[in-house]
């Protein structure tokens, strides 16, 4: 959906249906690996840019020299169906820690019964010790794990927290919404819905506006202008450092090259 008004092609709204749970995880992504890297550049690398050269207008210009680079991009990144990945899953319970979690609800039950020796007592109390320590360090073990293995560890980090403190976000998004004087509540229609009015809304801003995009903080803010500008000294090696450390990031724009490849 392009609606003109950033780099960005699409407003998206989750709307889950009742059979939520039978949809098809496989999406399509590409796969920037270091050999699909070495291959656009050789594909680049190859490219003459005479046609380029040879536009007189900036814009033929940019147009000619894009289509060589998404030509290339897209030869050397394809798009293929890959798995999403697994939610966060309890991996940390093991066949001993289930053999251990029967036997912990036999002895609350034996605990519960009348005429219980004291030696049987503190038998169940050590091994409810036992048995939490051996809980906690299962899912140190996990989460570490889990951690290591991710792409944005601060992230994954922050997830791990949200589930064991019980603040995980609940995906039940049943939306309903009053379209004419009816209440809408079929999510495919509700869909459809929030789709039509962020296309038509774009169209009533651009023509409303003269074709252009509204500046609300020029109107009202005037700018000082100034003939002075202070710039700091520098060389390629400070330069080059500072550069090194941003982070790379697979997130693209519009043209859909993500930084991690230029």
């Amino acid at each position: 959906m392009e609606l003109g008004l950033s780099d960005h092609q699409a407003q998206v709204l989750p709307v889950l249906r009742k059979n939520h749970a039978s949809v098809n995880r496989r999406v399509l992504k590409r796969h920037f690996g270091n050999d699909n890297i070495r291959e656009c550049i050789y594909l680049l690398y190859k490219v003459t840019w005479q046609k380029v050269f040879s536009e007189t207008e900036v814009n033929a210009k940019f147009k000619v020299f894009m289509n060589y680079v998404l030509h290339s991009f897209d030869i050397s990144f394809p798009l293929e169906f890959r798995h999403r990945k697994k939610p966060l899953r309890n991996g940390w319970i093991t066949q001993g820690i289930k053999m251990s979690s029967k036997k912990m609800r036999f002895l609350n039950w034996l605990k519960k019964q009348p005429n219980l020796t004291e030696d049987a007592k503190m038998y169940i109390a050590k091994y409810k010790i036992i048995y939490k320590r051996i809980i906690r360090e299962a899912k140190e073990r996990e989460n570490d794990k889990y951690i290591l293995h991710a792409n944005h560890k601060s992230k994954t980090a922050w997830q791990i927290i949200k589930k064991e403190t019980g603040r995980t976000s609940s995906n039940k998004k049943d939306i309903k919404i009053f379209w004419s004087s009816e209440e809408i509540t079929n999510p495919e229609d509700v869909a459809e819905l929030f789709n039509s009015y962020f296309v038509k809304i774009s169209e009533e801003l651009w023509k409303k506006n003269g074709n252009r995009i509204p500046n609300s903080v020029n109107q009202h803010l005037k700018i000082k202008e100034s003939t002075n500008t202070v710039l700091i000294s520098s060389n390629r090696k400070w330069s080059g450092k500072s550069g090194e450390g941003f982070k790379n990031k697979i997130s693209a724009g519009i043209d859909e090259i993500p930084d991690y490849v230029v």
